[in-house]
């Protein structure tokens, strides 16, 4: 019997001891969302280390579909002391992704009969059948915790940076359904190999609402990501996106925050039409969660180290140079100078242009350059410049017929400068009259 006893525990050693061949590796995921590393397993969600860890002492491999519940597993199967088995397998995943389980089990075991390894024989299917009905129990409760779960960690990111940087397997985590939470996503390609200008004008003004939202948070949980086109190339393709930027808001489909999308999967911002400036995006997004949502731009230090600059040089001047400055400002030509320039500048309709921003000038069918608008309710830019020319010439000379032509002690000097100024203020009001016939055809007088 003793004999009989040892060959089967040296014939159930060898069965433990032999090793088998593990299973293809899972591919590593990677994500920039941030938070380290997460391994779940039976045990819940802990630290891992960087590479994954593979061992095996035993014949059989267990491996378990993805899951988002967590168990906690330690089956007392048996407990003696002459062999050991150990099966561990552990992933490096994004905190964000769907985790595998994984099955860790240890046995210690002495068999003195052949019942002993018939039971060491049945163990895989044992613990496999363990661990399906605990999973059944678990798995209802699966989809409560995953919302939970990924609304706590992009709270935490975005309460540091303010915005999420994705990758491709971050954004579809965070944009799958069903979502309790709103998250506004920006397509961008800020690489310079691509010369995105848009996107660089866009991301300051983007972060100019996502900063506000942080200082302001509604009752709307609302989220801003951004995703690049060098690291979310398949979501480009995905989407159908040939430019860039674009701004996609994904509603919250489940919850008491749940918005009417009309069955869309995400909204559309349109940044053609809408235009890239901070308060029209943070109006859009307003409308959109029926919430408001203020813009308070960060302070600029640059802009208020200018200022104090500023403030600076004009005192210093101002005490060095106050008997100049006052002189300047009491004489009476310095005010007259600038008197005409301004009435200049506004009778030529420089206001005008501020306020309808016209084309500089416009061609004709047949290919020409049109300088002046052929109408009384429209203008060209050009067109002021050279009305206020005209104007200005006209009033230099009438300026200086009265101010200089007089001083003029020789009387033949005295005659040519008034002919040539008379004859100067003909010639460039005629061109103003001409201007005027441009744009009033039906005007009776000329005068050239």
């Amino acid at each position: 019997m003793h004999r009989a006893a040892m060959k089967t525990r040296r014939g159930v050693a060898a069965t433990l001891n032999k090793r088998a061949e593990p299973p293809a590796a899972l591919p590593a995921a990677r994500s920039q969302v941030g938070g380290g590393t997460i391994t779940m397993g039976l045990a819940g969600p802990t630290r891992g280390s960087s590479r994954p860890r593979r061992a095996a002492r035993c014949s059989w491999w267990w491996w378990f579909p993805p899951s988002r519940s967590t168990t906690s597993i330690v089956p007392p199967l048996l407990g003696a002391r002459t062999s050991r088995c150990n099966t561990h397998y552990t992933e490096r995943l994004p905190f964000l992704a769907r985790q595998p389980l994984t099955l860790d089990l240890d046995m210690t075991g002495s068999f003195p009969s052949a019942r002993g390894a018939a039971l060491v024989r049945w163990m895989p299917i044992l613990a496999t059948l363990i661990v399906a009905l605990l999973l059944s129990v678990a798995v209802p409760r699966a989809d409560a915790y995953t919302m939970g779960f990924k609304h706590k960690k992009m709270a935490s990111v975005t309460k540091e940076s303010g915005v999420m940087i994705l990758d491709a397997n971050a954004f579809n985590v965070i944009t799958e359904a069903p979502r309790n939470y709103s998250v506004v996503v920006v397509l961008t390609a800020m690489s310079p190999q691509i010369g995105c200008a848009a996107c660089h004008q866009f991301e300051p003004e983007f972060k100019a609402v996502s900063y506000s939202r942080s200082k302001a948070p509604g009752q709307h949980p609302l989220y801003f990501a951004s995703i690049d086109f060098e690291s979310g190339r398949e979501v480009f393709q995905r989407l159908g996106l040939q430019s860039a930027p674009n701004v996609f808001l994904y509603p919250a489909t489940t919850g008491p925050f749940k918005l009417d999308d009309g069955g869309a999967p995400y909204l559309n911002y349109d940044l053609a039409r809408r235009g890239v400036a901070a308060e029209t995006l943070a109006e859009w997004l307003s409308s959109s969660i029926n919430e408001p949502l203020p813009v308070t731009r960060p302070l600029d230090m640059t802009l208020v180290a200018l200022g104090v600059a500023g403030v600076v040089v004009v005192g210093v001047t101002w005490r060095l140079l106050y008997r100049g400055i006052m002189t300047l400002i009491s004489h009476r030509k310095t005010w007259g100078i600038l008197s005409m320039a301004l009435i200049l500048a506004f009778t030529s309709g420089i206001m005008w242009n501020q306020i309808r921003k016209p084309p500089r000038f416009t061609s004709r069918q047949d290919g020409s350059i049109e300088y002046v608008a052929p109408a009384f309710q429209s203008q060209h830019g050009i067109e002021t410049q050279m009305l206020a020319m005209m104007h200005g010439t006209c009033a230099v000379a009438t300026l200086l017929l009265i101010l200089a032509v007089p001083k003029i002690q020789s009387a033949m000097v005295q005659r040519g400068a008034t002919i040539t100024l008379v004859t100067l203020i003909v010639l460039v009001y005629s061109g103003v009259v001409h201007t005027f016939l441009v744009k009033n055809p039906g005007y009776p007088y000329r005068l050239l």
